[in-house]
């Protein structure tokens, strides 16, 4: 689990799709759309449901993260558009 850091506030919960189990919290994307866990490769959440807990205007609706997602831009940076 991380910290969240210099995110304004903002968490997300990553939970496997099978059976809804928590697997991480998040503090979604940097200010620039970036993923704050990864450069290049697989994102974190890659394959799961994220659900918005705080700090944004889609809190509490969950949405799945395609499978293939890659770095370095964090998959929840339409959040902020």
């Amino acid at each position: 689990m991380t910290t969240i850091g210099d995110s304004g506030g903002r968490l997300f919960a990553i939970v496997r799709c099978q059976d809804g189990k928590l697997v991480n919290l998040c503090p979604g994307p940097s200010p620039g759309g970036h993923c704050s866990r990864t450069e290049a490769g697989q994102v974190p959440c890659a394959g799961a449901r994220v659900m918005p807990l705080r700090g944004t205007t889609a809190d509490g609706l969950p949405f799945s993260v395609a499978a293939d997602a890659t770095g370095p831009r964090c998959p929840l940076d339409w959040i902020d558009r």
